[in-house]
């Protein structure tokens, strides 16, 4: 009862996790664009009341830490999930491929930056981000794991 109990707890955990990202990001970037245009069209009371105090620079670059933030959490969990569910961590592979991801993300906007359009490439990059700051990412690794330790028939015939 143990085992079902902690992935419940943290399936919850996931869930929360995914809403306070998206609650943040959101009034985050109300506050970018209120700050950035200087106008009340993008005003949001919850965004002045989250970030009250603090400069555009401060919370353009914050957003990137808040990224990084939640993409560590979000592998952590990928992590735990496997460890019970699997009773392996398979740290290798999950690390593999958050790093990647994250990397190419961070390449994709780097690009952007160096031939000067930005503003084209952030998109992509950003959407791989979200990506990876998703429970999306984790169930597709859960499906796959679980796809590649069920045994075929024949390993089956060979065992008994």
């Amino acid at each position: 009862m143990g085992k079902k109990i902690s992935i419940l707890v943290l399936l919850s955990f996931i869930i929360v996790l995914g809403f306070l990202r998206d609650f943040l990001f959101v009034h985050l970037n109300y506050q970018l664009a209120f700050l950035y245009n200087n106008n009340h069209t993008y005003f949001n009371q919850t965004s002045q009341d989250l970030f009250q105090g603090l400069s555009y620079l401060q919370l353009y670059y914050g957003k990137y830490l808040l990224t990084l933030v939640f993409s560590l959490l979000y592998y952590l969990c990928a992590l735990s999930i496997h460890w019970l569910l699997f009773k392996k961590y398979f740290f290798k592979q999950i690390s593999v491929i958050y790093t990647g991801l994250t990397l190419l993300a961070f390449g994709i906007l780097t690009l952007g930056y160096c031939l000067s359009k930005s503003t084209e490439f952030y998109p992509l990059s950003r959407y791989i981000m979200g990506f990876v700051q998703s429970p999306i990412l984790i169930c597709i690794l859960v499906g796959y794991t679980y796809l590649e330790q069920k045994p075929t028939h024949n390993q089956q015939i060979q065992t008994n």
